[in-house]
């Protein structure tokens, strides 16, 4: 339950962060901004010599949507492999401008930078940078829900 309640208010609060992309126009797909959501029954964020990463088994990986803000309320299940091509697209791309993100494991929240991603047959792995003066939290293991920032591709 404690999950559900924090998944709700980081979904409301990623919302309200995004009003000022509300005014623009956004009946062109290539023009509107998306934030995304993934679950999984189980992740778990663990330090290697190159830094923190965050692992989801593909075999817990249960759901990827992404979806917009007002006016046009779009939303659509994606893949893993759809996310990891959006990654690399256009001139806002998050390898050219990494997002931020809400990472929720077992109801602990914390927010990180997501610095790369990584999908494999088995895993998909998201490289993690500390989020201002708080640092990444790895003893966490368990159902996980990552919100991750705005992509906004003005011009392809």
């Amino acid at each position: 339950m404690k999950i559900l309640i924090t998944a709700i208010f980081v979904a409301a609060f990623a919302f309200t962060s995004s009003i000022a992309l509300a005014d623009k126009p956004m009946g062109n797909l290539d023009e509107t901004a998306w934030m995304y959501v993934l679950v999984s029954d189980k992740g778990k964020i663990t330090k290697n010599d190159s830094g923190y990463i965050l692992v989801v088994n593909r075999k817990d990986f249960s759901n990827l949507l992404m979806f917009s803000d007002r006016p046009a309320r779009l939303t659509k299940h994606i893949t893993a492999e759809e996310l990891d091509k959006t990654w690399k697209l256009g001139n806002n791309s998050f390898k050219n401008d990494p997002p931020n993100a809400a990472v929720v494991i077992s109801g602990e929240t914390q927010t990180v930078q997501l610095a790369g991603m990584t999908v494999t047959k088995d895993h998909i792995e998201f490289s993690l940078k500390q989020d201002g003066s708080t640092g990444i939290q790895t003893a966490a293991e368990g159902q996980t829900v990552i919100f991750i920032d705005l992509y906004f591709n003005e011009h392809g």
